[in-house]
C-alpha cells in the first residue's frame, strides 16, 4: 500500500488460458506480492499495524487451512540470526508460490504433445517465468498447451494441418512479448469454412491482439464467437472481453503517464461487461470461467462501482481454492477496494461496513484502529456505538470471534484502556494454529499486562503460550515477548538461565551485545548454549573490557577462547570474528608506529595513561572497525528492539575519550599529542558528524584543537595533513 499510480501496461492484461485470479488486476509496492523474496512481513496475529494484505491473507488462510507464505521460522533457531519478521531481502528466494514448478509441468506437457505430433521438442524457444507481462502474459506455455489440446481433440483436422497449426502457435510463443503484426503464413492455405481455418483465424486474431491491433482482433474474434468449432468459439468469446477492455484503457493515462482507471472509456467497459456476462451465461463451467469472473471485478473497478466490487471480492475470497491464487486475490482486493484511497482511486473511500461483506468489514475495521486513522480528524472512526453495530453484523454472519476481537482491539488501541482489555479476555495458554482471532486476543492480553507493567504476570502469560506452540512463526514471536519482558524488568540474566525458553540466537545475541554485564558475558563464554553464542559473548566481552579501559581484564579474558572448540566464523559471523583481536598494528596511520594489539594492551595494563598506546588502541578501533555491531540482530524482533532501546545501550567504542586523555596529559610526547589532536579533529571529517563515538564535541572545540596543533607543532606531519576542521 505504497504507490499511488500503476504502470499503464500492467493493467492492460488480456489472457488466453491464463490463471485468472492472479491477473484480474495488478499490484505494486515496496515488496510486491508475488515476488519470491517477499514472504508476509507482519506479526503473526491480527495487528492493526500489519499490512492489510497481511491480515486478510492470514485470516482467510486460517479458515481454509492454507499454508501461509511466511518466512520459514525454524523451531530450533539456536544457531541462526537471520530468523526475523519484516523484509528478508538477503535471503534465498522462497519456494512459496514459486511459478517455476507449474511452468515446468506445462513445459513437460508441451513436449509430450509435440512428440505426439512429430515436432522436435529440443528446438523449443519459450519465455521463462516472469518474462511476460501486460497483454503478453497469455502468450505462454500453458496457453499453448491448451491450444494444442484443442487441436488434438478436433477429429476433422488432417495430421499435417494439426502439425502446421501447432508450429504456428509455437512461433507465436517464441516471440514472447515482442509479437509483430505479420502472420508469416499464407492464409489461402486455410479454408475459412473449416475447423482448420477457424483455428488459423483464431491465431491470426491473437497475433493482432498481441501486436496491439485491437480493431482487427475484435472483428475476427466477433466472427469466430459463432463458429461451430466449440473451442475456438469459446476462446474467441473470452478474448472479446479482453480486447474490449484493452481498447477501453488505451488512453487512460494521467498527467504522469500512469494508468488511471478513472480515465477509461466507460462505454467500452460496459460493452465488455455485457460480453463477460454473455460468456458466463453461455459457458457457466467454461475453461475461462474464473478469469471472466475476475474480469467482472476489473470492470467494476474501472467503473468505480464499489457497491458491486466489494461483494465480488467477498465472494471470490470465500471461494478461493489454493494458497497461490488467494495471495494474488488478496493483493487485488486491497489495492482495488480496501485501500483504494492510498492507491489513488476513490479518494473518498467511505467503505466502513456492509452486511454483505463481513470479512472485508472486519479487515477494514482493523485498519481504522491504526494511529494515523484514529488521529486523522477527517476519516471515519470506530465509536462505541458503531462497534456494537459491527459486533452485531459479525454475529449475524456467524463470526462472533471477529466481533470479540474487534472489541478487544478497540479497547487496546483506541481507548488504551488496558484494565478493560484484561477484563474482556480470558487468558488461555493453548490456542489452535487456525484460531487467529483467538491467538490475537491472547496477544493483546499480554500486551495490556506489559502496558500496565505487570511484568511477572506478562512473563507467565507469554511463557504459557510459548510452551504450547509448535508453530515456528508464533514461537519466534513469543520468544521475543519473553525476552522483551525480561529486559523491561531488568532481569537480563534470566534470558540465559538454565531452562530459559528463549533459545533464539538472534534475540540472545542482541541482548548479549547491548545489555549483558561483563560477568554475564564471561558466564556465557564458558556456558553458552553453543559455540556460536560463546563466540558472540567473548567478542562482546573483549570489546567491553577495552571500552571500560580495563586492560588487565582484557588480558585475562582473551584466554577464554579455550572454552570455544569451534569459534563462529565466516560471513554470517564476521561481526564477531575473534581474529579481529589479532591486529598486528600494521594498519595504523602511515607515519605512526604501533605494536600489535596484545602488546599494546599489555603496555596499557602497566601504564593506563601511556599516550602512545592509547593512540594505538584508537588506531585498532579505527582501522579494524572494532565495535559491538548490532546490525546483524537489529530489526524485526517483535518488540525486543524497543525494549532494548529503553535501556539506552552503548555499543560504539569512544575513541574521542582516548584522544582527550592524550591531549589533556601534560606528559604526552609531542608526536603523541600532535597525533591525538589530528585524529580528534578528523573524527568529524568530512561530514561534520562524529565518527568516533562518545559525546559530541563542539565546533569551537574542534577549531581550538586545530589551532593548537598548528601553533604548538608547526611543520609537524599531522599539522601538514590537517588543513581543515569540520
Amino acid at each position: 500500500m505504497r504507490f499511488r499510480g500503476l504502470q499503464l501496461g500492467v493493467v492492460l492484461l488480456a489472457l488466453v488460458g491464463s490463471q485468472p485470479t492472479a491477473w484480474a488486476s495488478s499490484d505494486a509496492g515496496s515488496c510486491p506480492w508475488g515476488v519470491l523474496r517477499c514472504p508476509l512481513q507482519g506479526l503473526p496475529f491480527l495487528d492493526v499495524d500489519n499490512d492489510t494484505n497481511d491480515n486478510l491473507l492470514r485470516l482467510v488462510s486460517a479458515g481454509k487451512h492454507f499454508t501461509l507464505p511466511v518466512y520459514a521460522f525454524p523451531l530450533d533457531a539456536s544457531t541462526v540470526r537471520n530468523a526475523h519478521f519484516g523484509y528478508h531481502y538477503d535471503e534465498p528466494e522462497s519456494p512459496v508460490g514459486d511459478p517455476v514448478a507449474p511452468q515446468d509441468a506445462a513445459l513437460a506437457a508441451l513436449k509430450n504433445q509435440l512428440a505426439a505430433l512429430g515436432i522436435p521438442g529440443q528446438t523449443l524457444n519459450v519465455p521463462g517465468p516472469g518474462e511476460l507481462d501486460t497483454r503478453f502474459v497469455s502468450n505462454s506455455i500453458s496457453s499453448t498447451v491448451s491450444f494444442i489440446t484443442a487441436l488434438q481433440a478436433e477429429s476433422s483436422l488432417a495430421p499435417e494441418q494439426r502439425k502446421a497449426l501447432a508450429q504456428i502457435r509455437l512461433a507465436l510463443l517464441a516471440e514472447g512479448g515482442a509479437v509483430d503484426g505479420d502472420d508469416h503464413v499464407d492464409s489461402a492455405a486455410w479454408p475459412p469454412d473449416s475447423a482448420a481455418g477457424a483455428f488459423y483465424r483464431y491465431l491470426s486474431a491473437a497475433r493482432a491482439f498481441y501486436y496491439g491491433n485491437y480493431s482487427v482482433a475484435l472483428n475476427t474474434f466477433s466472427q469466430l464467437a459463432e463458429n461451430p468449432q466449440k473451442w475456438v468459439a469459446q476462446a474467441a468469446s473470452y478474448m472479446l472481453i479482453r480486447t474490449k477492455l484493452n481498447m477501453s484503457a488505451q488512453y487512460a493515462e494521467d498527467e504522469y503517464d500512469m494508468f488511471d482507471a478513472r480515465n477509461v472509456n466507460q462505454g467500452m467497459v460496459r460493452e465488455a461487461r455485457e460480453l463477460a456476462q454473455s460468456y458466463l451465461a453461455t459457458w457457466p463451467d467454461g475453461e475461462y470461467r474464473d478469469s471472466a469472473v475476475g474480469l467482472l471485478r476489473r470492470i467494476a473497478w474501472y467503473l468505480q462501482d464499489w457497491s458491486v466490487l466489494g461483494p465480488q471480492y467477498e465472494s471470490a475470497l470465500a471461494h478461493a481454492t489454493d494458497a497461490a491464487s488467494l495471495k494474488a486475490l488478496v493483493a487485488e482486493t486491497d489495492s482495488k477496494f480496501l485501500s483504494r484511497d492510498l492507491y489513488g482511486y476513490g479518494y473518498n473511500n467511505d467503505f466502513v461496513s456492509d452486511a454483505r461483506m463481513p470479512l472485508l468489514t472486519f479487515i477494514q475495521s482493523l485498519r481504522l484502529l491504526r494511529e494515523y486513522e484514529r488521529t486523522d480528524s477527517s476519516g471515519p472512526k470506530i465509536t462505541a456505538d458503531s462497534l456494537k453495530t459491527l459486533q452485531l453484523l459479525f454475529n449475524q454472519a456467524g463470526e462472533q470471534p471477529w466481533g470479540d476481537y474487534l472489541h478487544t482491539a478497540w479497547l487496546y488501541w483506541q481507548q488504551q484502556d488496558y484494565p478493560a482489555v484484561l477484563a474482556a479476555v480470558t487468558p488461555q495458554a493453548q490456542v489452535s494454529d487456525d484460531d487467529l482471532p483467538g491467538f490475537s486476543q491472547q496477544v493483546l492480553y499480554g500486551y495490556a499486562q506489559v502496558a500496565l507493567k505487570q511484568w511477572p504476570q506478562a512473563l507467565a502469560h507469554w511463557k504459557g503460550l510459548l510452551e504450547h506452540t509448535q508453530n515456528g512463526e508464533r514461537k519466534a514471536f513469543l520468544e521475543a515477548q519473553v525476552a522483551a519482558t525480561e529486559v523491561e524488568q531488568q532481569k537480563v540474566g534470566d534470558i540465559f538461565a538454565a531452562g530459559s525458553p528463549v533459545t533464539n540466537l538472534r534475540y540472545r545475541s542482541l541482548v548479549l551485545k547491548t545489555l549483558a554485564s561483563r560477568e554475564l558475558l564471561r558466564q556465557q563464554v564458558s556456558s553458552g548454549m553453543n559455540d556460536d553464542e560463546r563466540t558472540i559473548a567473548l567478542h562482546t566481552l573483549l570489546m567491553r573490557d577495552l571500552m571500560a579501559q580495563d586492560y588487565s581484564a582484557w588480558l585475562a579474558d582473551i584466554s577464554l577462547q579455550n572454552h570455544i572448540a569451534h569459534p563462529a566464523g565466516g560471513e554470517d559471523f564476521s561481526d564477531v570474528s575473534l581474529a579481529q583481536f589479532s591486529w598486528d598494528g600494521k594498519g595504523a596511520e602511515t607515519g605512526y608506529y604501533c605494536q600489535p594489539l596484545q602488546a599494546t594492551v599489555q603496555a596499557l595494563a602497566k601504564s593506563p595513561a601511556g599516550s602512545h598506546n592509547l593512540n594505538c588502541l584508537g588506531e585498532f578501533i579505527r582501522t579494524a572497525g572494532a565495535q559491538i555491531n548490532t546490525w546483524p540482530e537489529s530489526g524485526g524482533n517483535a518488540g525486543l528492539d524497543t525494549a532494548v532501546e529503553h535501556q539506552k545501550p552503548v555499543t560504539q567504542p569512544d575513541r574521542m575519550a582516548l584522544y582527550r586523555l592524550v591531549i589533556n596529559n601534560p606528559n604526552s610526547e609531542p608526536e603523541d599529542k600532535s597525533f591525538a589532536l589530528y585524529r580528534a579533529v578528523m573524527c568529524y571529517a568530512p561530514s561534520g558528524s562524529n565518527d568516533c563515538g562518545g559525546l559530541d564535541v563542539s565546533k569551537a572545540q574542534r577549531r581550538q584543537w586545530f589551532n593548537q596543533l598548528h601553533r604548538d607543532y608547526p611543520g609537524n606531519i599531522w599539522a601538514k595533513q590537517l588543513r581543515y576542521y569540520w
